[in-house]
């Protein structure tokens, strides 16, 4: 909902994360397989799993139909936000990490839902681990900080003008000193394992998901949510001491 006020409705595709359904859908999981978004919010209910395990069993025994449904409702989906005069963004790795530009034609997707204003009524986007992080034209990819990630690797990101996402917290548990913790990075910087980064390169990333708007060469700070708040020495969440 929070991309709405910027004239986007949102839809995710959720799947089992990680090595959780005895396949892996996160080729560069770490430590956060620990600590997913699938222990946060709606994704603890048991219909939202029950669904993740069906749509998890589908790509992976029949990802013909598989795609076949996906296109069709995110054509659907498209058009009918269009009618309402509201551009439509997706991301298709929710809780996954598949490279679905090896799947799916996103170039031909934009272009047939770009009119002749050139107005894109169509978007993709998603956040990856991968360390080699290349966005396509009409799929744009947020690299996730992890705790593998050197701060030679995050100073080379930004150079090429790769966004990427940090989460971050206090020394507690509590979500507002999650928040203090943000707010305060976002005032003063943040030193990313020796690396000096200057607040203006940095911005609140729990405001809308729409990353493919974000400016080149960013870091979007994100509080720990669920498990995560708990995690205070894997390196997965950076902790303002």
């Amino acid at each position: 909902m929070k991309g709405e006020k910027l004239g986007y409705k949102s839809a995710i595709l959720n799947l089992l994360p990680a090595k959780s359904s005895g396949w892996n859908l996160c080729g560069n999981s770490g430590y956060c397989e620990f600590e997913c978004l699938d222990t946060a919010g709606r994704n603890v209910l048991y219909s939202s799993m029950r669904a993740r395990i069906a749509r998890t069993m589908l790509w992976k025994t029949d990802p013909y139909l598989f795609l076949r449904l996906l296109i069709h409702e995110i054509i659907s989906f498209t058009l009918e936000n269009q009618m309402l005069g509201m551009q439509t963004s997706i991301r298709l790795n929710g809780l996954s990490d598949i490279p679905w530009f090896s799947h799916i034609y996103f170039d031909r997707l934009e272009e047939d839902h770009t009119d002749t204003k050139g107005v894109k009524w169509l978007r993709f986007h998603d956040y990856t681990k991968s360390p080699r992080v290349r966005s396509r034209s009409a799929y744009h990819l947020t690299y996730s900080i992890n705790e593998n990630t050197s701060s030679a690797l995050l100073k080379d990101l930004m150079g090429r003008g790769v966004t990427s996402c940090l989460v971050v917290a206090g020394k507690s548990n509590k979500p507002k000193h999650a928040e203090l913790a943000k707010q305060f990075m976002l005032t003063y910087g943040l030193n990313y394992k020796g690396f000096e980064i200057d607040p203006s390169k940095l911005f609140c990333a729990d405001d809308t998901d729409l990353r493919f708007l974000d400016k080149p060469g960013t870091i979007g700070l994100l509080t720990a949510k669920g498990k995560a708040l708990e995690d205070k020495t894997s390196g997965f969440v950076h902790i303002l001491r």
